[in-house]
């Protein structure tokens, strides 16, 4: 889905914190490429994460809404100044794809995925790497883990 959005500038904050004049928004070119390189270590630990949340119900890192609509599913995320920028999310069983935390009509979503391109000002700026996870938990909903490393 970053193709898609590729020619658009990139986003180096967390969702709607960007200040439009503190060089965050429209970042080109994009410090993190716009395709990953799978990673199994990353993958690994995506699933540990993602089980335990399952097990546990607590999601880690801050929640973002879906934008302008707090009724739809959020996603969870931390550690974008870091070596590893985690998301988490539940998807629920029967919503639509329209109410998906990764829907392409979410702002937020968008700004904290499809956009981003890190911190740029930071030591951890350019991750390369990605690795996801998934638990299912409950009637068919998902608990999904994507962690971008360098």
């Amino acid at each position: 889905m970053r193709q898609r959005y590729a020619q658009h500038g990139g986003y180096g904050d967390y969702p709607w914190e960007a200040g439009s004049g503190n060089g965050m928004q429209n970042i080109i070119p994009w410090t993190w490429p716009v395709s990953m390189q799978w990673d199994d270590g990353l993958a690994a630990e995506a699933q540990g994460l993602a089980d335990g949340i399952a097990a546990s119900g607590q999601p880690f890192g801050r929640e973002f809404e879906y934008q302008n609509n707090s009724s739809k599913e959020s996603f969870w995320a931390d550690g974008l100044d870091t070596a590893k920028y985690r998301i988490c999310a539940r998807s629920y069983d029967g919503n639509g794809e329209k109410s998906r935390w990764y829907d392409t009509s979410n702002g937020t979503a968008r700004e904290g995925l499809y956009y981003q391109t890190g911190m740029a000002k930071t030591a951890h700026d350019c991750k390369t790497k990605l690795g996801v996870g998934k638990a299912d938990v409950d009637a068919n909903d998902v608990w999904w883990v994507l962690i971008f490393g360098e």
